[in-house]
């Protein structure tokens, strides 16, 4: 089965919350649902829970399984974790693709103690000349450090999603959407179409018990803070100039 989105949530009463609405709506309705006037099929929908403190192998086989849900053409989308820009660099960021900080991946001049790893670890800053990337530095001179053994963990990750073959990859992560030239560095390594926004993500309780996604400023009942947001992702309901999209040449 493809053409199908699997959403990665971390069981926290609000995440997973939205997940499993976002599920209903293929799961409990018609698979047939009204948008913008018209009636639009409904394609395949699975949350799958991320572990809230898991190993990286855990985090590889989660993402693994969303991959596998999602099928060819698919979209995965990260509701776990927590991501960052820094003012004035579309090099520099942060996103977590697991809770509490677990595997997460930082831009060009990311502190390396505070991160998984800098997705920027293999860039070679001067192509032919005399300066190594660091990759190359530590397979040289520091073949001990834990950098490789990381960088190999996430180059397995970077297969599994390449095999995969989606159309996007969606992050639901705060501001990480301004660090474009962080995404798209993920985005050739992935080989995929990473969406992200400019502004936080918010995950709001409404009245009902249910739970909205939306973009933080947006009052209720305006652009993405709308009731569609409670089982759509926003930017599929309303066009903002927050979304971000990059990847790889087509």
């Amino acid at each position: 089965m493809g053409m199908g989105t699997a959403v990665i949530s971390v069981k926290d009463g609000m995440a997973d919350v939205w997940g499993n609405q976002f599920v209903s709506v293929f799961t409990k309705r018609s698979h047939k649902v009204a948008m913008g006037g018209t009636i639009t099929p409904v394609m395949p929908r699975s949350q799958i829970i991320m572990p809230p403190s898991p190993s990286p192998d855990t985090v590889i086989a989660t993402i693994k399984n969303a991959v596998g849900q999602a099928g060819g053409g698919g979209t995965v989308i990260f509701n776990v974790g927590h991501g960052s820009a820094v003012n004035n660099s579309t090099v520099d960021g942060t996103v977590e693709l697991a809770p509490n900080g677990k595997f997460k991946l930082g831009g060009l001049n990311a502190d390396l103690d505070s991160v998984f790893l800098s997705v920027f670890y293999d860039f070679d800053p001067d192509g032919t000349g005399p300066r190594k990337s660091q990759l190359e530095n530590d397979r040289l001179f520091n073949q001990g450090t834990s950098r490789l053994t990381r960088w190999s963990q996430y180059k397995k990750l970077a297969d599994i999603i390449k095999a995969g073959k989606l159309r996007k990859v969606v992050f639901l992560t705060c501001r990480v959407g301004n660090s474009t030239d962080f995404l798209k560095k993920i985005a050739l390594d992935w080989n995929v179409v990473i969406e992200a926004y400019r502004r936080r993500v918010v995950l709001a309780p409404q009245p009902s018990g249910r739970v909205r996604i939306h973009l933080q400023g947006d009052g209720p009942g305006t652009l993405t803070n709308v009731p569609d947001s409670e089982e759509h992702l926003f930017s599929d309901v309303v066009r903002v100039s927050d979304t971000v999209l990059v990847g790889p040449p087509r």
